[in-house]
């Protein structure tokens, strides 16, 4: 598989929370517009422009942007808001 211009596929990194009476609050019920999630590969950049991010980096990202592809997710760089 060979990704194309700037995109990226990215493994979403599900956090939960634990309140300190032990109730476990998982991320898809909170109300976040971002996604952390780790890069797992990513495209050529294109002619104009080059990659920032790199296999391997942790970032958050446009939560609602994006294809999901099995257990991850198909996005832009553009939709990367920054490298952790």
């Amino acid at each position: 598989m060979r990704l194309l211009d700037d995109r990226v596929l990215v493994k979403p990194i599900i956090e939960e929370e634990v309140t300190k009476g032990g109730i476990i609050i998982p991320d898809s019920a909170k109300n976040h517009q971002v996604g952390k999630a780790e890069v797992i590969e990513t495209g050529s950049g294109g002619k104009s422009f080059g990659m920032t991010v790199s296999n391997g980096d942790t970032i958050l990202y446009n939560k609602h942007a994006g294809e999901p592809w099995d257990d991850n997710k198909l996005i832009r760089q553009s939709d990367i808001i920054f490298i952790l």
